[in-house]
């Protein structure tokens, strides 16, 4: 995920001129996690953490944020979050998968010459809805990985009980085969 996470915030920077992008995770209705976190030319790629009135706003709505004047808008102007970075603009979009939400899409942008813009936005929108797509297939891949896992150890435990003739053998590695199809 993290590989993936890392791609996505690199065509980011490439396509738009964002200068901090996170990519969030949603895990067990608990605050969004930062899974990548990266920063372009502003200081330092410490950590800081993104707006949850913002989060908060996307999930709540399904929708999309666009900001292209923070200064201007009188519910992000006083966000201590936004204020600590500096941020003169941002989008913040949702990752999902059909109605399921996986994570969040955050880009910031502290030079007010050069906003984030309706063009920037429909790019990051692309991104998530791939993302989410991709995301889902990863977690349904690692789901399944463990099962068959599971059932390998289970039929490797039952056929202890039942034996260890090399007809035996033969059959469980026939079934350990097809199990990985």
């Amino acid at each position: 995920l993290n590989e993936l996470c890392e791609l996505v915030v690199d065509a980011i920077f490439r396509a738009t001129p964002a200068e901090v992008v996170a990519v969030l995770a949603l895990r067990d209705n608990k605050d969004p996690e930062p899974v990548v976190y990266r920063t372009r030319g502003i200081g330092t790629r410490t950590y800081h953490k993104v707006s949850n009135f913002v989060s908060h706003e996307v999930l709540d709505s399904r929708h999309a944020v666009l900001a292209a004047n923070v200064a201007e808008s009188a519910q992000l102007k006083n966000r201590d979050s936004l204020t600590e970075l500096h941020i003169s603009s941002l989008i913040c979009a949702p990752v999902t998968f059909g109605d399921q939400f996986v994570g969040l899409l955050h880009m910031y942008r502290a030079n007010p010459a050069v906003p984030l813009n309706a063009d920037d936005l429909e790019f990051t929108l692309a991104v998530a809805r791939q993302l989410g797509a991709v995301w889902h297939r990863l977690r349904t891949e690692t789901s399944l990985t463990a099962e068959v896992r599971s059932l390998k150890d289970l039929l490797r435990v039952e056929s202890e009980l039942v034996g260890e003739s090399p007809a035996l053998a033969t059959v469980a590695t026939h079934v350990g085969s097809v199990a990985e199809t």
